[in-house]
């Protein structure tokens, strides 16, 4: 492979892209025109363990995956179907919701803004 990058990509990853573009889409998600900044905000959580003592109502969520992790796959998810490049996105912010005692499965939120510029307003 000499001159040339190959960059692996795990299976799920794709299958997970291919979920969350799906969703944006389904959910009336359009793209944005070329050169137009986008904003991006990400949101996740994920319930306390039922092995949680029941004295620990909520915690941090500092387990796996990582947030950048979480933040990449959205924006590769993304790019081609909510904007041409990603260099078009000037602004992200993701959080990792406390993990509380809840039933229900996990979920990340994802919300994009075209036309925004760099401040947070």
């Amino acid at each position: 492979m000499r001159g040339h990058a190959h960059v692996y990509k795990d299976p799920r990853d794709r299958a997970l892209e291919r979920t969350i573009a799906s969703a944006y889409t389904d959910a009336g998600g359009t793209k944005a025109d070329r050169g137009e900044p986008v904003r991006v905000w990400v949101s996740t959580f994920k319930a306390l363990p039922r092995s949680a003592p029941a004295s620990v109502e909520s915690a941090p969520d500092v387990t796996k995956p990582d947030l950048d992790n979480v933040i990449k796959l959205v924006l590769d998810a993304l790019n081609g179907v909510a904007w041409d490049d990603d260099a078009q996105v000037t602004f992200i912010l993701g959080s990792k919701a406390e993990r509380e005692r809840e039933d229900g499965r996990p979920w990340t939120t994802v919300t994009v803004e075209h036309g925004g510029g760099n401040d947070v307003g």
